[in-house]
């Protein structure tokens, strides 16, 4: 007979032990009485107004206590209202629990006295009813009592009470097609939801203050929905705002969702999708009217579930059929997302993963699509974890924030595709400090409001920057704008309140539109940029900066000061400036600009040209503070009146200026009394004005006023404006001494100690002069009145000097001399530049009467070989008695075109070798040493020159060699000589068709190299009729290389010449692996280091490096193919040879099946490390095929424990592992190699270490923490994570109970449980428990392993576990005494294991965490 739960409208809230059963009776008696007086009441009392639309659904009322109804929970003083307790732990305790429990108790229910009611049986209507159980069979005989397990607790039976615990739920049309139904689950206090049926569910509203579902009075109960196989659809929030659901799944029969189902079920842990779901195509319209229909996660389906995902990887918890994620899909969930490998994700709606904790990196594909709402908000990404962006190439903006409020961002990549940043985009992103915008063009308005940036650089496609498009970037330190032209709307960048420095590019326009003032409608978040104190404008710069009220350093283009809205154009546009830059091409002065302001007290000038607009004058005149001027361009013109009245001028420079022009008064006295206010403002009588030359001098003094400004002239001195005094002491020169100031520009008279107003001064310097020096050529160095020594060079290939200062030039190029001078007592380092320049050449014929530079030289042709150099010699031009014999291919090359036998056009050869025959040749001198330069006629020098050579034969006829045939022009390098021609030397008289000879006495044969090749050999005396193949003494060439052979004769009537340019080319090498064979399962067949053969290679020439030898692409050994096998990186002599690569190939075949049919599986190779550090792994089997189990088994050496066990196939995929417990691990084989990887790391010292970032130091249960990992109980729920708060399922108990008992084989292998399978981690574990007499499971044939361990079955199994001890005493008031784990909670007491969860009570049925499990296990230990 089953177990007899009736259906329930409450139930007392009472476990006070010994009193459960005569409370219900109580509580029926108070019913009764209700009922009775209720039945005399008139029927008007109980009447309420009627709905006209529709039927409103009734409010439940509790039957105990008049005005209280269910759903608020019993009010007011009824007898059933909960007990007020504390929810929270105690001390951090494990065992803390709520409180106790309302002591009142209600009457026991009486007999209503009904028609039904005869002795013990009562009406069904009647209080007292009990209804009868009717078997589903024949009844079964009641076993006698014994023992229950904790599993297998029989409730006490409850009264009945009516209430609507099931019902139909089907879509409109089709209600009764799908049902619900509630059924209490064994804690007596919640529920599971079960819907049934075919078709699709209703659509339903729930709002604050409306919930049209049939269980919305259960809604917080309510922690599993459990839907069936033939439901097709999911309505609109069917299960949003159950608080209190942990579990459901969704069957594969789903073929449509609804939005919203599961929002905001903050307790939701487990979704189960149905093997072979489907996702069903959704339509999702954003705010745009867009309209994107796909396979997508609905809106909002589980928005606000923020314990699920905890631990999990969203792309593998989903089924691969979903493309998408609909609108807030998964905002406010736990899982991380690996946005890399999620292939199938196409769509995100907005805010499809916002506020997800967990997200860490994301590449924003091109091919992805996003959905808006409000009306253009993406706000994908909006408030996640995430710390790092990429952007894929091809997105163009960064829509309306989608990063907004990612206060972990620190790293954001953007590709030149992105033109714009739209609105918040990146608002509120405070980590990030810094981001490259590459080609952005718009930055929109807040798109980095509030961000962490420190420094920003906008880059040159930037166009325009919104309205407080940068608003309280507090942290920002420095802009820099590089934008050919932008403009940077008002109140931009309000609120960066650290902004110190700005700075604009050369060649941009930047127009500011108080970009930096203050933003009134934030208060003080919203500041005026008041701490700029630098900014640089190298562009132009338009616009007002007057808010820049810090600013003390103003650097901007000359050119921003032309314009209506340039900053310079108008002084009253500038703040309190103290230093004034002016930099760029040209400054066209503006007219009174800076006049009578009284801020800028340097200016420095560093355009190029310095103008006035036209007419305009006085730019600072009277302008009391200005107090240092400093030009540095090339060409500066002072406008008239340009510092007149400068009362307070203390230095002007202009020492590094080519060429000033001044203009009239521009250092006089401003007498305008009118425009000065009533005073005479006077230039400054003691200002230094530095000058370059004597010239500038007399000029200046034109303008000055009488008496007044110290002209000093520098006279290649330089001026330190740093100085804190102006005048002599701040002018020097570098490697010299100062002669002294003179009152004469030729220092005649004394000299000058102390200026005086209105004189001019000027510096005479003593040091070493520069030098210019040609090739070869010397010079001693001295200096007047100066002693030196110590002489030194500083590159000796250009100019080497001796002790006595004589510096010779060694060659072409710059050398510093340096040595010790004293003057007059003062001593410092000289220091002067040597120019060495090339000597210059002329060439000169070796005629009797010899000519400078003939331009063409004249020769006949002979019997014998000459070389060009034998007929020219070289002079030196300024000293044309001293020849120079240069070197051939070292200091000079002649190249010209080397003629074919009769004189044709040949080729062009660099070679010193006379041009033959007959003939008229140009022929090229090359200067290669650069120490030399020839003169040119006409004047100047040059490297190369071309001459006309004329050979001429006057008196001889020429005969010809008609034997003598080219066999070949080129040939292959083979080792041996080569010569190019073969046959008897037979002189003819006319052609080589002629037969009538002519005797023309010896023939000369000459080879010579061409261009780099070095060869020349000459065979001479050689009678006629000789066989070529018969010649000795003439060396053959037989290195690569280009060579020319000639063969000549003459006498007094003939003369024979005959040239052939001819080649040996390289000889190529090639090599080519050797082809492999293989058949399928094989491993790889290895490379060897010899498996290549080599063909080519000359004599005992060898490779000078071995090649590398690879696959093209890697062998799949699992079925047959061909594949390339390359080799590369052979290195031989390469003056001799070339390289070539041929390809191997490898074969991948079947065996021969022996004939006869039948079939075989393959089995592929299983890859281990070689070496393993701290620890070893196994594997069994070695070899595979596909679907089998592999095992592996990891043992770490002591101190170590496992770090990482990666298995890859072939493509190297991860390949999924099962954690077996006790080190060991299974996978199934897939149908590829695999590769498996392992490490192992320190051990965590339980003393010393907390590896995981969610246990403080402090927590209870952190020693138990680091006790269970140092002993193999539990390596936590990730690498940085223990879960203390996480609840235990049965399966984890029994295995860290076996874990912690070192993880014995069980003894035997029959398994009595249906949902225990062979291969889970926890099956050697259940086994060993059973063998333990630990647990005997749910039933006889069940173990439950999912279900949540309770306080009550952990401390029994430790108890158990420990032997079942004798123990005395009783412990809690909710522990009954005959309660299965009575004597185990006492156990627990006594050996310190719990304290309970107060004085009072253990809490038996509460759920049990990690935390407290390991701390239990723990302190059972000690």
């Amino acid at each position: 007979m089953g177990h007899f739960v009736p259906k329930q409208k409450f139930k007392p809230n009472i476990n006070r032990k010994g009193e459960k059963i005569n409370m219900k009776k109580r509580l029926l008696a108070s019913l009764m009485s209700l009922c009775l007086i209720v039945g005399l009441l008139p029927t008007a009392a109980f009447a309420v107004e009627a709905d006209t639309t529709e039927e409103a659904p009734q409010a439940v009322v509790c039957e105990v206590t008049p005005g209280c109804t269910l759903e608020a929970g019993h009010e007011g003083n009824c007898v059933v209202a909960p007990a007020e307790g504390n929810s929270s732990e105690q001390e951090n305790d494990p065992d803390a629990q709520p409180g106790g429990e309302n002591g009142s108790e209600p009457a026991d229910p009486v007999c209503g006295k009904l028609a039904g009611c005869v002795g013990d049986t009562h009406d069904p209507e009647c209080p007292l009813y009990v209804a009868p159980v009717e078997p589903d069979e024949e009844p079964e005989e009641v076993p006698a009592p014994v023992e229950p397990a904790e599993e297998n607790v029989i409730l006490d039976p409850v009264p009945v009470v009516e209430d609507e615990l099931s019902g139909t739920c089907g879509a409109e049309g089709n209600e009764n097609s799908v049902t619900w139904a509630l059924t209490q689950n064994e804690d007596e206090s919640t529920y599971t939801l079960t819907i049934s049926g075919s078709g699709a569910m209703a659509d339903y509203i729930v709002s604050t203050s409306e919930d049209t579902r049939p269980w919305s009075a259960y809604k917080e109960t309510i922690t599993e929905v459990s839907i069936s196989e033939g439901v097709t659809s999911i309505g609109n929030s069917a299960f949003r705002s159950m608080t209190a659901l942990k579990k459901t799944n969704i069957p594969a029969s789903i073929t449509d969702l609804g939005d919203h189902i599961f929002r905001d079920d903050s307790a939701l842990t487990t979704v189960e999708w149905g093997a072979g779901f489907n996702a069903p195509s959704i339509t999702d319209t954003d705010s745009n009217s867009d309209t994107y229909t796909g396979t997508y996660v609905p809106t909002s389906m589980f928005d606000g579930c923020t314990s699920l995902g905890n631990g999990q990887e969203l792309s593998e918890w989903l089924p691969d059929s979903f493309t998408g994620v609909g609108c807030a899909a998964f905002r406010n969930t736990a899982f991380s997302v690996d946005f890399d490998s999620w292939d199938e994700l196409s769509y995100i709606g907005a805010y499809g993963f916002a506020s997800m904790p967990n997200l860490t990196t994301v590449t924003v594909k091109n091919d992805w699509t996003f959905g808006l709402r409000d009306p253009n908000t993406c706000a994908a990404f909006q408030s996640s974890g995430l710390t790092a962006v990429t952007i894929e190439a091809g997105v163009e903006s960064v829509l309306n924030t989608m990063f907004n409020d990612c206060t972990s961002l620190t790293s954001v990549s953007l590709p030149e595709s992105v033109k714009k940043i739209c609105a918040s985009a990146f608002a509120d992103t405070t980590s990030l400090q810094s981001i490259a915008l590459n080609k952005v063009e718009e930055i929109d308005n807040y798109a980095f409001y509030g961000s962490g940036l420190k420094a920003l650089t906008l880059p040159e496609s930037i166009t325009s920057i919104e309205k407080r498009a940068f608003l309280a970037c507090s942290a920002l330190e420095s802009l820099y704008i590089n934008s050919k032209e932008a403009t940077v709307e008002n109140l931009a960048f309000a609120g960066c309140t650290a902004l110190k420095t700005i700075e604009t590019a050369a060649n941009t326009v930047v127009t500011l539109n108080s970009a930096f003032a203050a933003d009134s409608s934030i208060d003080d978040a919203g500041a005026a940029c008041t701490n700029v104190t630098e900014l640089t404008a190298k562009g132009t710069l338009n616009g007002n900066i007057a808010e820049l009220s810090g600013l003390k350093t103003l650097s901007v283009d000359g050119s921003s000061g032309q314009g209506d809205n340039g900053v310079l154009t108008n002084a009253d546009r500038l703040p309190e400036v103290e230093n004034l830059i002016i930099t760029g091409d040209e400054w066209k002065v503006g007219n009174y600009t800076f006049a009578k302001q009284n801020n800028i007290k340097n200016l420095i000038v560093t355009a190029d040209t310095v103008t006035c607009e036209d007419s305009a004058e006085a730019a600072f005149r009277s302008n009391e503070t200005i107090e240092t001027v400093q030009f540095t361009g090339n060409n500066v013109k002072l406008q008239r009146q340009m510092f007149m009245g400068c009362s307070a001028l203390k230095w002007i420079d202009l020492s590094k200026v080519n060429t000033v022009t001044f203009e009239n008064n521009c250092f006089g006295n401003d007498t305008n009394t009118e425009y000065t206010g009533g005073e005479t403002n006077y230039f400054n009588k003691s200002c230094v004005i530095y000058v370059q030359n004597s010239t500038d001098a007399t000029n200046a003094r034109k303008v000055a006023a009488n008496g007044a400004g110290i002209i000093l002239v520098v006279n290649g001195g330089e001026v330190d404006t740093s100085a804190t005094t102006p005048g002599f002491a701040a002018v020097s020169k570098a490697s010299s001494i100062l002669g002294g100031w003179y009152a004469n520009s030729d220092f005649t008279g004394e000299s000058v100690t102390s200026p005086t107003a209105g004189q001019t001064y000027y510096a005479k310097w003593i040091g070493m002069n520069d030098m210019d020096l040609q090739y070869g050529g010397s010079h001693k160095i001295t200096v007047t009145g100066v002693e030196l020594s110590g002489f030194q060079s500083d590159n000796t290939s250009v100019a080497t000097v001796a002790s006595d200062g004589t510096v010779t030039a060694a060659g072409v190029g710059t050398a510093t001399i340096s040595a010790t001078g004293t003057y007059n007592g003062q001593q410092t380092t000289f220091k002067a530049t040597v120019t060495v320049t090339p000597r210059v050449l002329s060439y000169w014929n070796k005629d009797s009467e010899p000519q400078e530079n003939p331009g063409s030289i004249t020769y006949a042709v002979s019997e014998e070989h000459q070389n060009i150099s034998d007929l020219l010699t070289f002079k030196w031009k300024d000293e044309p008695k001293t020849e120079v014999a240069l070197t051939d291919g070292t200091d000079i090359d002649y190249t010209y075109t080397v003629p074919t036998e009769n004189g044709g056009s040949g080729i062009e050869a660099t070679v010193d070798f006379l041009p033959m025959p007959q003939g008229e040749y140009q022929v090229k001198f090359n200067l290669v040493n650069p120490n030399y330069t020839f003169a040119k006629t006409g004047g100047g020098t040059t490297d190369t020159l071309t001459i006309t050579a004329n050979v001429t034969a006057e008196g001889m006829a020429r005969a010809y060699i008609a034997a003598v045939k080219p066999t070949e022009a080129a040939f292959i390098y083979d080792g041996t000589g080569k010569l190019p021609a073969a046959g008897t030397l037979t002189a003819y008289k006319e052609d080589s068709t002629s037969s009538e000879t002519v005797d023309i006495g010896d023939f000369t044969i000459h080879i010579e190299g061409l261009n780099d090749t070095t060869f020349s050999s000459t065979a001479d005396g050689i009678k006629a009729g000789t066989n070529l193949s018969e010649i000795s003494g003439l060396m053959l060439p037989s290195t690569p290389g280009a060579y020319v052979i000639t063969v000549s004769a003459a006498n007094e009537s003939y003369y024979i010449y005959k040239s052939q340019v001819f080649n040996i080319q390289k000889a190529t090498v090639t090599i080519k692996p050797n082809d492999k064979t293989a058949y399928v399962g094989d491993e790889v067949p290895a490379l060897g280091a010899e498996d290549y053969t080599v063909t080519g290679l000359v004599g005992n020439d060898t490779l000078t490096t071995a090649p590398k030898l690879s696959y093209a692409s890697t062998p799949d050994m699992s079925t047959t193919g061909t594949y390339t096998i390359k080799a590369s990186g052979a290195v031989a002599n390469d003056d001799l040879y070339n390289l070539a690569y041929e390809d191997g190939t490898l074969t991948v075949s079947r065996r021969s099946s022996g004939g006869g049919g039948g079939s075989s599986s393959t089995n592929y190779s299983i890859s281990t490390p070689s070496n393993v550090d701290n620890g070893s792994i196994k594997v069994s089997p070695t070899r595979a095929s596909k679907g089998s189990t592999v095992t592996i088994t990891v043992k770490p050496d002591e101190g170590y424990v496992l770090d990482e066990l990666v298995v890859t196939d072939k493509n190297g995929d991860t390949v999924k592992l099962t954690d077996k417990g006790n080190g060991k691990y299974t996978f199934k084989m897939p149908a590829s190699k695999v590769e498996i990887e392992v490490s192992f790391t320190l051990a965590a010292d339980p003393d010393v270490n907390q590896p995981f970032v969610d246990v403080s130091p402090d927590a209870y249960y952190a020693d138990a923490v680091a006790w269970a990992v140092g002993n193999g109980i539990t390596n936590g729920t990730s690498a940085t994570t223990f879960g203390p708060d996480v609840s235990c399922t049965r399966a984890q108990m029994v295995t860290f109970l076996w874990r912690a008992a070192g993880s014995p084989e069980p003894t035997t292998a029959n398994n009595p449980f249906t949902d225990v399978q062979a291969g889970s981690y926890y099956y050697d574990a259940v086994l060993w428990a059973v063998e333990q007499g630990i647990t005997s499971g749910t039933s006889a044939t069940t173990f439950a392993p999912d279900a949540t361990v309770t306080r009550a079955q952990t401390v029994t199994f430790l108890y158990r576990a420990a032997g079942s001890p004798a123990v005395s005493g009783g412990s809690f008031a909710d522990i009954s005494a005959d309660a299965y784990y009575a004597d185990a909670v006492a156990w627990a007491v006594s050996e310190g294991v719990t304290v309970g969860t107060s004085d009072t009570t253990f809490s038996p049925n509460m759920n049990c965490t990690r935390a407290q499990i390991v701390t239990f296990m723990y302190r059972a230990e000690q």
